[in-house]
């Protein structure tokens, strides 16, 4: 049975700050605790418990994985990095992490335009990610809504509405940032030469857990809330029967269409029923399922139904969307 003892820490910076990483892993070891080769889990970095110890940790740009593949380096690279007096142990995003416990192994990269044209890659790679989470944005936007925003807004309600559309910008621009991050960091090998291996990750690490865990509680709120509104909307939930409605509905009604008759409730296999809401963008809706029963004066019958959809819109310019909505 294996006597190493675990422990586990939140991941202060995100996986492409390869300063903030090195910095943060080797202060990590400093305080005894070594980065297993189980890596990371989420969030979190998973270590073992040792005696505090000097160390350091590089980060190189890893080659893209392939289906059903290891996240290994080739054998040539781990060879190479042995010799050096580096060790692979994880794989974090994209990028490799090697550590040595010899104070005096040489870089595994020395010539920054290597590392450079290695991150170039990288950045090629990344600008094809943010052009298909934009196109995967746009899907799931035309996917939810049917090209009809301001009917889903009614729908589901204004602001659960925006905070989806809140949700998506939010990963677009973590896409770009990561994107920009890495522009500079190849930047900044290219014309200072290095890259600081003993960066202060401190400094943002408390903005990064805490837009991490507001990410991650907005996701579980959205799909907890949707689940509810998507059950409400398979329940009929808020739709109560024509014969207990009091209202005065804002249109004409069967009854009104046909003042010389006479007009009884034909329900019975589909229920007559109304549901009244508000939400942010149209303050009264109305959703009017009528069926029944028409008798003329003649002794002439039919049946029929009205199916009517009613908002009053917060304004001109929202009803105009409204009505193109609906075309």
């Amino acid at each position: 049975m294996s006597d190493i003892q675990y422990a586990y820490r939140p991941v202060p910076c995100p996986d492409y700050d390869v300063e903030g990483m090195e910095s943060w892993l080797t202060d990590m070891a400093a305080e005894g605790l070594v980065l297993s080769p189980d890596g990371f889990f989420a969030s979190f970095g998973i270590f073992e418990k040792r005696e505090p110890q000097v160390c350091k940790y590089r980060l190189e740009t890893a080659e893209p994985k392939k289906a059903f593949e290891y996240d290994l380096p080739d054998s040539e690279a781990l060879a190479l990095s042995e010799e050096l007096g580096w060790t692979y142990v994880a794989r974090r995003g994209e990028f490799d992490i090697f550590r040595s416990e010899d104070p005096s192994a040489r870089e595994l990269n020395t010539d920054p335009d290597v590392q450079a044209l290695a991150l170039h890659q990288l950045i090629r790679r990344t600008r094809s990610t943010v052009v298909w989470t934009v196109l995967e944005i746009l899907f799931w936007f035309f996917y939810f809504t049917h090209g009809t925003l301001f009917l889903h807004m009614i729908a589901m309600g204004t602001l659960y509405t925006l905070f989806l559309l809140t949700l998506f910008l939010v990963t677009l621009i973590r896409s770009f940032m990561r994107l920009i991050h890495l522009i500079r960091l190849r930047k900044k090998l290219t014309v200072d030469g290095y890259i600081d291996h003993r960066k202060n990750w401190r400094i943002r690490a408390m903005r990064h857990y805490t837009g991490n865990a507001l990410l991650t509680v907005a996701v579980i709120a959205a799909i907890f809330i949707g689940l509810g509104k998507f059950s409400d909307m398979v329940m009929d939930e808020g739709y109560i029967p024509l014969a207990e409605y009091d209202g005065n509905p804002p249109f004409a009604t069967i009854a009104d269409l046909i003042p010389e008759g006479s007009c009884t409730p034909d329900d019975f296999i589909i229920p007559s029923e109304v549901k009244e809401w508000r939400t942010g963008i149209t303050p009264v809706n109305v959703d009017w399922q009528e069926y029944a029963t028409i008798t003329l004066p003649d002794g002439r019958s039919t049946s029929g139904s009205l199916s009517v959809y009613y908002h009053e819109a917060a304004s001109p310019w929202i009803a105009r969307r409204i009505a193109e909505d609906y075309r």
